[in-house]
C-alpha cells in the first residue's frame, strides 16, 4: 500500500454472489479477515460440497472477525486455520459456540475470543465496534470501523433486518451506531442487497408470524411436522412458546435441528420448558405432537426427505398429518421441495407453505429497512454487497432514486476501496482468482476433474482391460464392463467379444499406447452405433 493509505477494503467473496462471504481489511501495518463463509453449489454439482476463496493467495492476516454464525460466514473456518494457524479469532457469543462445535467435529482446536460489546477491538490504526442488528440467527453484529487519521467511519453490515420491537433479542442498536459515527467527517456504508429486487418493501418481523402459526397449531389436533432453518432460533422459540401455551409437546428431529437448539440453550439464546421440549426417542405417534424437522430445503440426505418419503426409522408422514414449511425456498431448490410437497400430497397429508400463510419472515432488509438504515447512519457513500450482480445494480439504482445525498458505488469481488489519510478514496480493480471447489474431507477438486465427472454422469463409461504379451505383441485375454450405460441397448457379450477380437491387430512398429488409443476410438464408435452417442471409453492393458 502507498504510505498515504490508511485503510484498504477488498471483498474476495459475497459480492456478486450470495455466499462465501469474506472481506479483507488492511490497516497501515495489520490486516484482518471479516467472515469466512462457504458457497453452496448448484444442484447439478456432481458431488461438489461447497466453494471457498483460494486462501493461498492471501498474505497472512492477523485477525479473523466474525459477524454471525451462518455457514456462509463461518463455514470455511477450518480452511482458514489450516492456512493461518496463528490467526486471532473474534466472534459474537453464539457464533463462537458454533465455531467451537465445528472445530471440535473436525478434531481442531483454536481460541475463539468473544467480542466485548462495550469496548472496541483496536487493530493497528482501526477501532472496530460491534453493532447489534437483527437477522435470522441470534447474536448478529454489524462492524463499525473507525479510522482516526482520515476521520472516516465504515459500517459493514452484510446481513440484517430492522426490528424495533423484537420478541427475543435487543433491537437494532441505532443509538450506538450514531453515537460512534456522528463526529466522523466521512461515512461509508457496505449494505445487504439480498431482497432489493423484491416487490415487498417491508420485511415482516417474527412477531408478525405469531397469529398464523398459532392458528395452525390450534386448528390441527393431529401431528404437525414443521420445518424451518435450524439456525433460526427465534422462530423455533416462537413455535416452542406457542406449543407451551397450547399444551402441545415439541420434538426437535434431525441432527442439525437438535444441535442448534442445544447450543442455543447452552449460550442462553433459547429458553426451553422441560414439559414442552421433548426428545424424539420418547415419542412416536402422539396426536398432540409437533415435530420440528431439519432439512427445509429438501436436501437429498435430509431428515425431512426421509420422513416425507417413508424412509425414516422414527417418523413417517401419513394422511392425518399436517406438514408446515416455515421457511423460504432458496433459489435452485424449488424442484426438490416441490417433489416433497407432491409426495406428501400423495400420502394425503395437508401441506401449508409461506405462500398460503404468514409463517416465514426473511432475515434480510426490505427497501423500508434500507431507507431506515440510510437515514440513521447518513452515509456519504453506499456500497451494495451480499447479492448477485443484478442485485447490486438494483441496489445502486434504488440508492440513486431514493437517497440522493449518498453516492452509490458498484463493487464486485476483488475490487479494492482505498482510503487515504486526507479522507479521499478510490476504487481499484485487482486481479481476481477462481474459488476452490471442495468435496469429501475438505479437499479441492479442479474444474477439469469436475468436467470429467459431468461427462461421466451424462455419458456413462465403458471399460476394456486387455492382457497383452508384450514380446509377441499378442493379446492373451480381455474383459470389459460398463457403468451408467443401458445394457439392454448394448451389443451382446458374444457380439462385443467378436468386435473387440477383430480389432486386436498389432503392428510391430506401433507402441502399445498407440494401439490402445486406436482401440479406444474404435470401441467408442462401435458403441455409438447402438446408443446414438459416444460414451466415455477407457482401455487398460497389462
Amino acid at each position: 500500500m502507498k504510505k498515504s493509505t490508511v485503510l484498504k477494503i477488498q471483498p474476495i467473496g459475497g459480492v456478486g454472489q450470495i455466499g462465501s462471504n469474506m472481506l479483507l481489511l488492511k490497516g497501515q501495518k495489520t490486516s484482518a479477515i471479516i467472515d469466512c463463509g462457504i458457497l453452496f453449489p448448484d444442484d447439478d454439482s456432481f458431488g461438489l460440497d461447497y466453494l471457498i476463496p483460494d486462501l493461498s493467495k492471501l498474505e497472512e492476516p492477523e485477525y479473523l472477525l466474525i459477524t454471525h454464525g451462518h455457514e456462509d460466514h463461518i463455514g470455511a473456518i477450518a480452511h482458514v486455520l489450516e492456512h493461518f494457524p496463528n490467526i486471532k479469532i473474534w466472534a459474537p457469543p453464539f457464533a463462537a459456540e458454533l465455531i467451537r462445535n465445528k472445530l471440535n467435529y473436525k478434531g481442531l482446536t483454536a481460541t475463539v475470543n468473544i467480542f466485548d460489546y462495550q469496548r472496541p477491538l483496536v487493530i493497528d490504526n482501526l477501532e472496530i465496534h460491534t453493532i447489534r442488528v437483527n437477522h435470522s440467527i441470534p447474536d448478529t453484529y454489524g462492524l463499525l470501523i473507525n479510522e482516526g487519521e482520515s476521520q472516516t467511519s465504515v459500517f459493514y453490515i452484510s446481513d440484517f433486518k430492522v426490528d424495533l420491537d423484537p420478541l427475543y433479542e435487543p433491537p437494532f442498536d441505532f443509538k450506538k451506531l450514531k453515537k460512534l459515527s456522528d463526529k466522523s467527517s466521512q461515512k461509508i456504508l457496505f449494505a445487504d442487497s439480498t431482497n432489493i429486487l423484491s416487490s415487498k418493501t417491508h420485511t415482516p418481523t417474527e412477531k408478525d408470524l405469531l397469529p398464523d402459526l398459532e392458528e395452525l397449531l390450534t386448528n390441527h389436533s393431529e401431528r404437525i411436522f414443521i420445518t424451518t432453518f435450524s439456525s433460526n432460533i427465534n422462530r423455533i422459540q416462537s413455535i416452542h412458546d406457542l406449543c407451551k401455551k397450547l399444551g402441545r409437546k415439541l420434538v426437535p428431529y434431525g441432527r442439525s435441528m437438535e444441535n442448534y437448539i442445544k447450543m442455543a440453550i447452552k449460550t442462553g439464546f433459547f429458553n426451553a420448558d422441560p414439559n414442552t421440549l421433548k426428545e424424539a426417542k420418547s415419542y412416536r405417534d402422539d396426536d398432540n405432537l409437533v415435530i420440528l424437522v431439519s432439512g427445509c430445503q429438501g436436501d437429498f440426505r435430509s431428515t425431512l426427505r426421509r420422513v416425507v418419503t417413508g424412509n425414516d426409522s422414527k417418523f413417517n408422514l401419513n394422511s392425518k398429518d399436517l406438514l408446515v414449511f416455515s421457511s423460504k425456498t432458496i433459489p435452485g431448490n424449488e424442484k426438490g421441495i416441490q417433489q416433497l410437497i407432491n409426495t406428501a400430497a400423495l400420502e394425503g397429508a395437508s401441506v401449508i407453505t409461506a405462500h398460503e400463510k404468514l409463517i416465514h419472515a426473511s432475515g434480510h432488509p426490505g427497501k423500508d429497512d434500507l431507507l431506515k438504515l440510510f437515514n440513521e447512519f447518513n452515509p456519504d457513500s453506499i456500497i451494495p454487497i451480499h447479492g448477485e450482480a443484478s442485485f447490486l445494480r438494483g441496489h445502486c439504482q434504488f440508492i440513486e432514486e431514493n437517497y440522493q445525498s449518498a453516492k452509490a458505488v458498484f463493487m464486485t469481488n476483488f475490487d479494492s476501496l482505498i482510503l487515504d489519510r486526507d479522507g479521499s478514496s478510490s476504487l481499484q480493480s485487482e486481479e481476481s482468482y477462481p474459488p476452490l471447489l471442495m468435496h469429501g474431507k475438505g479437499i479441492s477438486i479442479t474444474k477439469e476433474d469436475l468436467s470429467k465427472r459431468r461427462k461421466l454422469a451424462s455419458l456413462g463409461i465403458f471399460i476394456l482391460s486387455i492382457n497383452i504379451d508384450s514380446t509377441k505383441k499378442r493379446s492373451a485375454e480381455f474383459v470389459f464392463d460398463s457403468i451408467g450405460l443401458p445394457k439392454e441397448h448394448l451389443p451382446g457379450d458374444i457380439e462385443m467379444n467378436k468386435f473387440i477380437s477383430s480389432q486386436l491387430v498389432f503392428n510391430k512398429s506401433n507402441n502399445l499406447e498407440y494401439f490402445a488409443e486406436n482401440l479406444r476410438i474404435s470401441v467408442r464408435k462401435y458403441l455409438s452405433q447402438n446408443l446414438g452417442y459416444k460414451p466415455i471409453t477407457v482401455v487398460h492393458y497389462v
